[in-house]
């Protein structure tokens, strides 16, 4: 079988940190993370930083780089959002970059793809997020809100990652057609605030 050869793809790049700018603005600051000698992981994986503002009051973190590789099975591509509240501190930066590029590259470890409504049991704790050893993808958190980036060749959606703590992961698992629903029945009940570290 021949190996798959990568080579990162610039106008996709380009495209991508156009479309955040438009919609976000330029970012505070950015980290790049390079996948290595590897071909099966995205060349260079950017993430960019927003810091709250008077409007928003959560800092918000985007990926620029899984949609740089094909998933297995499936047309479209990602990238990934995380919103924390408040202003990140200096020791929570690289922690958070490196949680989420290695979180980032797993469709690619494990010939997959990522999409809406999936969650993942990790073996650890989410960094800046102690109680929460679980993931799920989400669309957007308002009826109209960003969910897509209608790339020329290719839909990039994109999915917001929720930490979630095992019992919540549990209640989302333990009912996979209304997980969700129920999920978020939970999260109102109990006042569960899923931006602020817990």
């Amino acid at each position: 079988m021949k190996q798959r050869t990568r080579c990162m793809d610039k106008k996709v790049h380009q495209y991508v940190e156009d479309q955040y700018k438009e919609n976000f603005g330029d970012p505070e600051f950015s980290m790049r993370m390079h996948g290595g000698k590897d071909p099966r992981f995205p060349e260079v994986l950017d993430l960019y930083f927003w810091k709250p503002t008077e409007e928003n009051e959560l800092t918000t973190i985007a990926t620029n780089g899984i949609s740089q590789l094909p998933f297995h099975g499936v047309d479209h591509r990602c990238e990934l959002h995380m919103y924390i509240a408040g202003e990140l501190n200096e020791s929570e930066i690289q922690p958070l970059t490196e949680f989420i590029a290695n979180f980032a590259i797993n469709p690619f470890v494990a010939n997959e793809h990522f999409e809406e409504f999936q969650s993942f049991g990790l073996t650890g704790s989410i960094p800046s997020f102690p109680s929460c050893s679980a993931l799920y993808l989400s669309g957007p958190f308002m009826e109209e809100g960003w969910d897509v980036m209608m790339y020329q060749e290719f839909p990039i959606h994109i999915y917001n990652m929720v930490p979630l703590t095992r019992d919540e992961h549990t209640i989302l698992t333990a009912n996979p057609e209304s997980g969700p629903e129920k999920l978020i029945t939970y999260f109102q009940s109990n006042d569960v605030k899923i931006f602020e570290r817990r």
